[in-house]
């Protein structure tokens, strides 16, 4: 896995992505899209149910392309990754809850 996408991931669009020391999981782009580097901001995204600020319950639908009833945003978990690490894309989150998620950040980053 981790194999080259020819599509370069647009903040808000959930893909399958190789993290580093982890295993595969469902992640959330947040870099902004004028960003062009090598590198990409992404949150990652659990199936775990744990009630938290830090983690925005996403809701199964056609857009998102999420296979779970209800999957989660984990704000804590932000990592930057090569953009060669995004080798498959699932869906794309709607813009409340892309408010949502960075809300959330904020929140955790301590940015207001």
């Amino acid at each position: 896995m981790g194999s080259s996408s020819p599509l370069r991931p647009l903040r808000g669009e959930l893909w399958w992505i190789a993290f580093p020391g982890i295993d595969d999981h469902p992640g959330l782009i947040l870099s902004v899209n004028e960003v062009h580097s090598a590198q990409i901001t992404v949150a990652l995204l659990s199936s775990k149910r744990r009630a938290s600020s830090r983690r925005i319950p996403i809701g199964r639908d056609a857009t998102n392309g999420l296979t779970h009833p209800v999957s989660y945003v984990v704000a804590t978990d932000i990592f930057t990754v090569p953009v060669t690490s995004c080798y498959e894309r699932i869906g794309m989150l709607h813009q409340a809850a892309m408010t949502d998620v960075a809300a959330a950040i904020r929140l955790v980053l301590g940015l207001g």
